[in-house]
C-alpha cells in the first residue's frame, strides 16, 4: 500500500548492520579512496570510546564490522576490541587492506585475536591495474601476504575473503578475478566502482550511471545499516567525508533503540534521507528490495547478508 506521500510502503528501520570507523587514519593512498576529499577530524579510536560503544549497541547483537575510511590495523587496540564485542554477542568482521597485512605488526595485531570474518580488499587481479590502484604495495607481494594470511587462520576462527572492483581500467575483468581466487580456494565478490556519494573524483574509474536519490526514495542501507566514526559521532553513511549527515554521538543517544526510533520518524516523512550528499548517491546496495521484517539474530540473520551478497553481486567463488 502507498504511504501519505505516494510511496509504496516501506520497511521499518531496524539496528543489523554497523561499521565502525576504530580508525579514520591509513597510509595506503589506494587511487580508488577520496581521502583528500576528507574533512572531518581524524584519528583513532580509544578504549574509552569503545566502551561506551559497546554500552550504545548493548542488547542489539549486531554485525560488527571494524570499517571505513581508515586502517583498522593502526589502532593498537584492535585484538581487544574484537574480544571485548564478541562476548557481547556481536559477530565482528575486520575489512583490510594487503598492503597492511604486510607491514610490521600489521598481520600480528590481526592474529591476536580473529574476527568472525576478514574482508581482505584486492582490487583487481591484472598487475598494472592493482599496482595503479594500489601504489604502496607490489600485486606479487600482497598476493604472497594473503595466502600467509590464509595458512595462519587455518583451522581458526577467521573466515577470510576478497572483495575486487570493476572499474573503466578492467571492464571485462570479473570472470578472471573469481576464477583466480577460487583456484586459491578463497571466497571472493567483485563489485562495480562507485563515486562514494559524489566524492571520489576519478573519471576514469567510474561511470557514476546510477540515478541519484530523488526526494521520494529511501536507501535501503539505511534502513539497516549503521555508520560510527572513531569519536562516536553517528552518521547516516560513510560516504560522509564532511561529518554533514550527523544523526547524533554515540555519548547522547542513549542506546541503539533510539537511533532505530530516530530512523523511523525520518522515513515517514519527505526528504528522506534529508541529506545533500544522498542526491548525489550512486551506491548499488542503495536500491536493494528489503523484506518488510528483517531477521534480528542466529542463522535467519546470516541468511539475509548471504541474500544481501548475492543481490550485490558478491557471490562466493
Amino acid at each position: 500500500m502507498p504511504d501519505a506521500f505516494g510511496r509504496q510502503s516501506v520497511p521499518a528501520p531496524q539496528f543489523i548492520s554497523t561499521d565502525v570507523e576504530i580508525s579514520s587514519v591509513c597510509n595506503n593512498r589506494c587511487l580508488m579512496c577520496p581521502r583528500e576529499a576528507i574533512t572531518r577530524p581524524q584519528g583513532i579510536m580509544t578504549l574509552q570510546t569503545f566502551s561506551r560503544l559497546l554500552t550504545f549497541l548493548e542488547g542489539s547483537r549486531c554485525l560488527l564490522t571494524f570499517s571505513g575510511m581508515g586502517d583498522p590495523l593502526l589502532s593498537p587496540d584492535l585484538p581487544e576490541f574484537i574480544i571485548r564485542a564478541s562476548a557481547q554477542g556481536h559477530e565482528t568482521g575486520v575489512v583490510v587492506h594487503p598492503a597492511s597485512l604486510a607491514r610490521k605488526n600489521g598481520m600480528e595485531r590481526l592474529l591476536e585475536c580473529l574476527p568472525h570474518s576478514i574482508t581482505v580488499s584486492f582490487p583487481s587481479v591484472r598487475q598494472e591495474i592493482f599496482e595503479r590502484l594500489c601504489p604502496t604495495i607490489t600485486m606479487d607481494n600482497a598476493i604472497n601476504t594473503v595466502l600467509t594470511l590464509r595458512e595462519k587462520v587455518k583451522g581458526r576462527r577467521g573466515r577470510i575473503r576478497v572483495s575486487g572492483i570493476i572499474t573503466r581500467l578492467n571492464r571485462d575483468e570479473e570472470d578472471e578475478f573469481r576464477t583466480f581466487w577460487k583456484t586459491r580456494k578463497i571466497p571472493c565478490w567483485i563489485t562495480q566502482c562507485h563515486s562514494r556519494g559524489g566524492n571520489l573524483n576519478q573519471p576514469d574509474l567510474h561511470d557514476n550511471r546510477q540515478t541519484p536519490l530523488s526526494e521520494d526514495n529511501v536507501c535501503s542501507l539505511f534502513l539497516f545499516h549503521n555508520f560510527i566514526t572513531w569519536q562516536g559521532e553517528i552518521l547516516a553513511c560513510c560516504h560522509d567525508l564532511g561529518g554533514n549527515t550527523s544523526l547524533g554521538t554515540i555519548h547522547s543517544t542513549g542506546r541503539h533503540k533510539n537511533l532505530t526510533a530516530l530512523k523511523k520518524r525520518m522515513v515517514s516523512r519527505l526528504p528522506c534521507p534529508p541529506f545533500k550528499l544522498c542526491r548525489h548517491c550512486d551506491e548499488p546496495l542503495r536500491d536493494l528490495a528489503l523484506p518488510p521484517v528483517l531477521p534480528e539474530t542466529g542463522e535467519p540473520r546470516r541468511g539475509f547478508f548471504r541474500k544481501l551478497a548475492a543481490v550485490s553481486g558478491r557471490t562466493k567463488a
